[in-house]
């Protein structure tokens, strides 16, 4: 049975008015769950289904009815903003950079409820895709998060069973975040990764192709040391950009022992380079090679994507989220591509 990692808007409320419906006690209120829905949802541009134009006919005025009206037991499927109307069964994922914890920590906890009550082996797959979807592969961040929620009982996880379900859940399939995803550390860990690493598809010593000249691929990529806040900060040094270019884009014969670590500050974050990565794919290599080997290139060096190392579900849960960034606008690339 297909299970979406994601936390996806729609498909909560979805969970939340069931739940509500066969008379289960929730972590939230619907007027609190759709109030956090409505925020959530206006942090990304949404066409509307109806607007103030559409004002003088009927259709338009019965929604705006039931726009007054108080919400009672269940979250409605629509709102209404500025005299527009919007969908909220429309397909949305929620983002902790984009709404914050405290309403991230409530979505969070009601999609690990709903993974509870469905299968539960299924809750290592979403802890594991969760550490790169929302918190870009930072186990120290995510692990103290997981091990946190627990303490925001009094705002919205009053369930005594699914706290005490939650605590088993760390302890007794997840354990930490660490071991989960350093099983390498064992000699059977250490086996399965050379296992995997004797059957990808870009092998050590491969050098990934590109239509650009290797002045022009180096050029792109000096983003990483050239690009900086307002307080000189960037995402590596030029010494550690030099070391990891000095064979171009060639994948190396082993991993680089001690990782380079980003900055990853809210000034210069790591979707920089998630961003650069897609960037450099769509240019050059869309339908000629998979982006999984630039990631691949990268996780020989860096701390946040070593990971893609170890397995090729983790490889493809650090590939697919790249995409998300296509309208990532903070950094502008064209200045360091080829004109």
């Amino acid at each position: 049975m297909f299970v979406d990692l994601h936390i996806e808007l729609s498909s909560i409320i979805a969970y939340f008015n069931d739940q509500v419906l066969s008379g289960r006690q929730m972590p939230a209120t619907a007027k609190h769950m759709y109030e956090y829905a409505i925020s959530s949802y206006l942090e990304i541009p949404h066409k509307p289904f109806l607007t103030l134009a559409q004002a003088d006919d009927d259709y338009y005025q019965r929604y705006l009815q039931e726009s007054v009206k108080e919400v009672e037991k269940t979250v409605p499927d629509f709102f209404e903003y500025k005299g527009d109307f919007y969908d909220l069964n429309e397909t949305h994922y929620i983002r902790r950079e984009e709404v914050g914890d405290e309403v991230f920590w409530l979505f969070f906890q009601l999609k690990l409820k709903e993974i509870q009550d469905s299968n539960k082996t299924h809750l290592a797959k979403f802890f594991d895709f969760q550490l790169y979807d929302n918190f870009y592969g930072n186990k120290e961040e995510f692990d103290n998060f997981l091990k946190n929620l627990p303490a925001t009982a009094d705002n919205c996880w009053q369930l005594p069973e699914v706290s005490d379900g939650f605590n088993s859940f760390i302890s007794d399939e997840v354990k930490s975040v660490d071991d989960l995803l350093f099983e390498n550390a064992s000699d059977e860990g250490i086996k399965q990764v050379d296992t995997w690493k004797s059957k990808r598809l870009c092998n050590p010593g491969y050098v990934i192709p590109s239509i650009w000249n290797d002045d022009e691929v180096i050029k792109f990529f000096s983003f990483l040391y050239d690009y900086k806040s307002a307080i000189g900060e960037s995402l590596i040094t030029k010494e550690e950009f030099d070391l990891i270019f000095q064979h171009g884009l060639r994948i190396p014969t082993e991993p680089l022992l001690n990782k380079i670590n980003l900055r990853n500050t809210p000034q210069v974050p790591k979707r920089l380079l998630d961003f650069g990565i897609n960037i450099f794919w769509k240019s050059n290599g869309k339908s000629k090679w998979p982006k999984s080997c630039l990631v691949l290139f990268f996780a020989n060096y860096i701390k946040q994507y070593e990971d893609a190392l170890l397995s090729k579900q983790k490889l493809h849960n650090i590939s697919s989220n790249l995409k998300k960034y296509e309208n990532y606008t903070e950094l502008k690339f064209k200045r360091y591509m080829p004109s």
